[in-house]
C-alpha cells in the first residue's frame, strides 16, 4: 500500500518524463548497436570510435530538426508561439518535451561507458548536457 501511495502522488509529468528519458535512452543505445555494426572504422576521435561520431552527426541532422519541428508546430497549434515559449514543460502537451528526451539520450548512450580516451572536457560537456535537461524539464516556466 505504501508503495501505490507514492506511485499515486507523482506528479504526472515526473512519471511521463521518466517514461520519456527511459525509451530514448534505449532508443539512444539501440542506435549504438547499429552504427557499431555499419561502421568497421578503428579511427578514434576525441576518445570515441569514429562510429559515435558518425550517430551524432546523424542525430543532430535528422533527428533533432524533426523533434523541433513537431515542438513547434505542436505548440502553435495548442497554446500558441508566445505562451509556448513562456510556458514550463507541465503546461506543455507531450511532443514538446521529445527534443529534451532525444538530446538528453544523445548524451546518455556515449556515457555508460564512457571511454577512457575520452577527454575532461567531453566528459564534463556530457554531464552537462544531462544536467540541464532534467533542470529544463523539471523548470516551473520558460521551457
Amino acid at each position: 500500500r505504501r508503495a501505490k501511495r507514492l506511485v499515486m502522488n507523482v506528479p504526472a509529468l515526473a512519471v511521463q518524463s521518466a517514461c520519456g528519458l527511459l525509451a530514448a535512452s534505449v532508443l539512444g543505445r539501440v542506435a549504438n548497436r547499429i552504427f557499431a555494426a555499419l561502421d568497421k572504422s578503428d579511427e578514434v576521435i576525441d576518445g570515441f570510435p569514429r562510429w559515435r561520431w558518425d550517430l551524432s552527426v546523424f542525430v543532430q541532422v535528422f533527428i533533432f530538426p524533426t523533434c523541433m519541428l513537431l515542438a513547434v508546430s505542436h505548440g502553435m497549434q495548442t497554446v500558441g508561439m508566445g505562451a509556448w515559449l513562456a510556458a514550463g514543460a507541465q503546461a506543455l502537451p507531450g511532443a514538446t518535451r521529445w527534443y529534451v528526451y532525444a538530446l538528453f539520450a544523445s548524451q546518455s548512450r556515449d556515457m555508460f561507458p564512457m571511454p577512457d580516451g575520452a577527454s575532461m572536457l567531453m566528459k564534463v560537456h556530457h554531464w552537462v548536457v544531462v544536467i540541464a535537461c532534467l533542470l529544463a524539464l523539471a523548470a516551473p516556466a520558460g521551457f
